[in-house]
């Protein structure tokens, strides 16, 4: 599980240096990487425009595997 861990830890650090304050002024940065990504992934739908809704279903399809995989 590591391993899904750093990619979701991954995807959340990218979408905050690329969208930058203009979408995260408002929420911290979580602790837990899953929590982290569920923050980033709503914000970015909510005010990244169409680039950050695709990293945002990008950032979800990598948690739902993620848990998918923790299930086996």
């Amino acid at each position: 599980m590591p391993a899904a861990n750093e990619a979701i830890a991954v995807l959340a650090r990218q979408a905050r240096a690329e969208f930058g304050v203009a979408v995260f002024w408002s929420i911290p940065l979580l602790p837990e990487p899953a929590d982290d990504a569920r923050n980033v992934g709503r914000q970015l739908a909510k005010h990244g425009g169409m680039a950050g809704l695709r990293l945002a279903a990008q950032i979800e399809r990598t948690l739902l595997a993620a848990e998918e995989r923790s299930w086996r």
